[in-house]
């Protein structure tokens, strides 16, 4: 099932007269400075891409000219046609694709807007490769921020976050390819060289979206020989992320928890010292439930603290966490 993105176009479609013929041609077509060029090279190139027999060496060249084309023109449907062409590369050249947007994202004097195209990019194809709903794993509303969608906080129930230690099994081609993405995601979120800053107070949307989408590509990767290692790397994330005193932040930490929660057995998560680390994590959990005052962040902290309690009943006794019963 594809969400979220545009139906596949024709390459021959009549309404389009003139048009690129080549992966080659849609860089240059891009490159122009005219709505019909960027418009109509934005309407085949996902077509193109699923023709091509071999994209890995125009790959990286396709994702820079996608990521930085300007909608200076207003094409009305230029958010969703470029969004559906990176979601097909990462799809179709995984591996080449996850270096250029993973390098990308933490390039010095890339404009936020681009950065939030990169995760929603492998947010969006991590839940397609592993066909995962997008109504399974929603990520906090942006209260803090003014971007408020209340219909997403109705999803931060216990009921959405049900524990699933044997899921239904489906094709899951993400597993072998998530750590692409991940790792390198994680690799330099406290760089703090130039102009970039993802701990400061400007960045604040990058860093709750950076949050989100590792819980996402976390649980997208569920059952991979990756996963255990994603997830200790993560929590590890999460600890330091627990000192952020942000609204926002907290929310998108606790999100990224949860999608440890569900799709970690429980006697995984004694090992590695992750029940050292989930310890600390839920004293900070009964914090945000007892003081915050964000009745959505009240609401996540007791989400969390369920998950936590129902691992604990399933036969493990864990003395680090025995002031959750």
């Amino acid at each position: 099932e594809e969400e979220d993105l545009p139906n596949k176009h024709n390459l021959h479609d009549p309404e389009i007269n003139d048009t690129p013929k080549s992966l080659t041609d849609v860089v240059t077509w891009l490159r122009k400075d005219d709505a019909d060029s960027i418009h109509s090279a934005l309407r085949v190139i996902t077509g193109l891409i699923e023709l091509a027999p071999d994209l890995s060496p125009i790959c990286a060249e396709l994702c820079m000219s996608l990521l930085h084309v300007s909608n200076a023109f207003d094409i009305p449907d230029f958010v969703e046609l470029r969004k559906a062409a990176l979601v097909e590369l990462c799809r179709t050249c995984p591996e080449t694709a996850a270096g250029t947007l993973t390098t990308q994202f933490y390039t010095q004097n890339v404009g936020m807007e681009v950065r939030l195209l990169i995760l929603e990019t492998i947010s969006t194809t991590a839940l397609r490769m592993s066909n995962l709903s997008h109504e399974s794993v929603a990520p906090p509303p942006v209260t803090a921020l003014g971007l408020s969608n209340d219909s997403k906080t109705r999803r931060w129930t216990l009921s959405s976050h049900t524990r699933a230690h044997a899921p239904k099994p489906q094709p899951n081609r993400f597993g072998g390819v998530a750590g692409l993405f991940f790792f390198p995601l994680m690799k330099q979120y406290d760089n703090r060289s130039g102009t970039l800053d993802m701990l400061g107070k400007d960045l604040l949307l990058p860093l709750g979206q950076l949050i989100c989408t590792l819980g996402t590509v976390l649980e997208a990767a569920t059952n991979s020989q990756a996963h255990q290692s994603m997830v200790c790397v993560l929590m590890d994330f999460l600890l330091v992320m627990r000192l952020h005193s942000d609204e926002y932040i907290e929310r998108c930490t606790m999100f990224a928890l949860s999608r440890i929660l569900v799709t970690t057995a429980p006697h995984m998560l004694t090992t590695h010292h992750l029940d050292k680390y989930l310890s600390e994590l839920g004293l900070w959990l009964q914090q945000i439930a007892a003081r915050s005052p964000s009745p959505t962040n009240q609401q996540c902290a007791a989400t969390c603290l369920k998950l936590i309690q129902s691992s604990m009943s399933e036969g493990f006794s864990w003395s680090h966490l025995e002031m959750f019963h």
